[in-house]
């Protein structure tokens, strides 16, 4: 059986990429450096595939974003740059230095490259503050009520910051050693371990204070568990 396309667009250029962002109603197309114009990500409308604008960029896109509060359309390439892009226009509102954006408010983005975390104004790109973490920033950003938590250090030993996201100002920091996993839900942290003293512990902390809470053995290595309403489930053999 053979489909019928609905539309084609030429991107002028090798498609390298393809994102498509039901809100608000486009695609993300990343564009080959190798391309007449260079690397970039052209914009289309989902619906009739019309063309809303390209944007050369440093470096090959890597992924795109789009934040339901900030009402922004993220670009982040492997140059490290990162653009914000109205979806309305996909006209570029500002560009910045950085390897990701990790949360975003409907006034204030956070960005991070290795061990530091900045924000910047949604509109303009304005920077309001910036913060140096105690280690590099691994396992990504969560925003939760008045706090911005990220998880930094590396495999095997990760830890956890908190941060206020109005100042940068930072409030605690966890990193026990041998911690492999870090899941935020709420303002409660779990924490997952590989070693020999706490291979099997899970381990749970306050978000508020960083200090832990209870530590359960699951007797096995392997787990998973689900938090939601106040309730741990955990899974086991």
């Amino acid at each position: 059986m053979s489909l019928t396309p609905e539309w084609t667009e030429d991107v002028r250029g090798d498609a390298t990429k393809l994102r498509y962002h039901a809100t608000p109603g486009l695609l993300a197309v990343g564009i080959d450096e190798g391309s007449p114009s260079g690397s970039g990500v052209a914009f289309l409308q989902a619906s009739d595939g019309s063309r809303m604008g390209t944007l050369g960029t440093t470096g090959s896109l890597q992924r795109t974003e789009y934040d339901e509060r900030a009402e922004m359309v993220f670009a982040i390439t492997d140059e490290d740059y990162v653009y914000a892009i109205d979806p309305e226009t996909a006209e570029l509102r500002w560009e910045t230095q950085a390897s990701g954006v990790g949360a975003a408010t409907e006034e204030t983005v956070f960005v991070h490259g290795a061990n530091t975390v900045r924000a910047h104004g949604v509109d303009d790109g304005s920077r309001e503050w910036k913060t140096v973490l105690p280690d590099s920033v691994y396992a990504g950003f969560f925003l939760v009520g008045d706090t911005l938590f990220a998880g930094i250090g590396e495999w095997k030993d990760e830890g956890v910051v908190a941060v206020d996201p109005e100042t940068g100002q930072k409030r605690w920091h966890y990193r026990p050693g041998s911690a492999k996993s870090l899941d935020v839900s709420e303002d409660e942290i779990y924490t997952k371990f590989e070693s020999e003293k706490r291979e099997t512990e899970l381990v749970h902390l306050n978000g508020t204070t960083g200090v832990e809470q209870w530590s359960y053995d699951v007797g096995t290595a392997g787990f998973w568990f689900h938090p939601d309403d106040g309730t741990v489930y955990i899974e086991g053999s």
